[in-house]
């Protein structure tokens, strides 16, 4: 295991936000780095297009060296899909004691939108929306310990 000083909520973080939002994340495997670029960089960049440093400064660097690494240094950070977002919010509505309350939050989840209504719903419960973000928090820092133990990576004090 290679050990490397870096920020694992930071990492827990790219994991979900970077969800259809246009934004690619990288993990720099030698210093820990968190890198974000525009996809259409990337994919510009791939195809051969030229990109211009003024468009994103510091992107196009970050690209063309990632594109160019072959020593497995850059490592995309995978995207939390919305099957696992899912999950962790049904694993946390199982731990609630209160069955009106749990019946409440499980109709959330039915059909499109149910992420919004999920946090609209658990808002009107202050204490347990706490406890959801917590929950929440802790369960994307263990998926991103196991992503980084995929690839050999662990974390240097």
């Amino acid at each position: 295991m290679k050990k490397v000083p870096l920020d694992i909520d930071e990492v827990a973080f790219a994991m979900e936000i970077q969800s259809g939002n246009g934004m690619l994340s990288y993990l720099d495997t030698d210093t820990g780095e968190v890198i974000k670029i525009f996809s259409y960089i990337i994919d510009g960049l791939e195809a051969g297009e030229e990109i211009s440093a003024a468009e994103a400064p510091g992107m196009v660097e970050y690209a063309e060296e990632i594109l160019e690494d072959e020593m497995g240094r850059f490592m995309e950070i995978p995207t939390l899909s919305s099957e696992e977002s899912y999950e962790i919010m049904i694993h946390f509505i199982e731990t609630i004691k209160s069955e009106p309350v749990r019946n409440a939050l499980l109709g959330t989840l039915q059909g499109k939108g149910a992420l919004r209504r999920f946090r609209e719903t658990i808002a009107r419960w202050p204490e347990l929306e706490q406890q959801w973000f917590a929950y929440h928090d802790k369960r994307l820092r263990e998926e991103a310990l196991r992503w980084l133990a995929s690839i050999g990576v662990e974390i240097s004090s």
